[in-house]
């Protein structure tokens, strides 16, 4: 089972990827449950505002890409993995053997505005940078 979580900016994905990691464990399912985001800052050793602000978004992206074709080749067609993907990570790229799982809230067309999270395009204001990164 290998399960993809995505959704807008904010959603809950990781909140929501901790608690099924506990369901599972409760059920004494061995499942492995991953955050793309804090798997990139393990393998490069920066956070994901230091990886934007000194690199820039592409490479990002590219380091994202990258872990996410370790993860996948190196869990099996029959390892039990959960990821939650950051909200920039293009869908198509995960593989037709993942379960994508789009997490998402009523209020999402509302719009968010962070003030807790790394600014993803300093031209824009939060607000408008959402309404962009939403499309």
């Amino acid at each position: 089972m290998k399960i993809a979580l995505i959704g807008h900016r904010g959603v809950g994905k990781t909140h929501l990827l901790r608690r099924l990691e506990t369901y599972f464990a409760h059920d004494s399912r061995n499942v492995t449950a991953l955050d793309l985001d804090r798997e990139v800052e393990r393998k490069v050793g920066e956070s994901v505002s230091t990886i934007f602000k000194n690199r820039g978004e592409d490479a990002f992206r590219a380091l994202e890409r990258e872990v996410f074709s370790f993860l996948d080749s190196n869990t099996g067609d029959e390892g039990n993995v959960i990821v939650a993907f950051g909200a920039g990570f293009d869908p198509s790229e995960i593989p037709s053997h993942w379960r994508v799982i789009w997490v998402r809230r009523s209020t999402d067309a509302m719009g968010r505005v962070f003030v807790d999270r790394p600014r993803l395009e300093s031209g824009l204001s939060p607000l408008d940078e959402y309404a962009e990164r939403s499309k």
